[in-house]
């Protein structure tokens, strides 16, 4: 079976669903971490590997990538956007599996 990727963008996703009314303009840790945990237990569930991107273009620094319960959580670099990165996870990815991206954004 080929391999599946769910690709989401973390912000993007926190600011549109409704589980995350209560906490947007609050405690962001908090949101973050509650979605990596959704999400880890979707990867769990589903078998797709998931990768989480944060924009952080506006903090100084490098792209820094984590790992929490197996699932790749990626910080954008300085000047970098979650879009920017998402695109070249599918066009790397996209060549031999499948991929598909979470996002509201309709940039492409």
């Amino acid at each position: 079976m080929e391999r599946e990727y769910l690709i989401v963008d973390g912000y993007n996703i926190i600011n549109n669903w409704p589980d995350f009314a209560g906490v947007r303009g609050q405690d962001l840790a908090h949101a973050r971490e509650h979605l990596a945990e959704i999400l880890a237990n979707y990867q769990a569930l589903s078998g797709k590997q998931v990768i989480l991107v944060f924009d952080a273009h506006q903090v100084k620094g490098p792209e820094t990538v984590e790992y929490k319960n197996g699932m790749q959580v990626i910080y954008t670099g300085q000047g970098k956007t979650a879009d920017q990165v998402i695109e070249q996870l599918v066009y790397s990815l996209g060549k031999g599996y499948a991929v598909t991206v979470a996002t509201s954004d309709w940039l492409e």
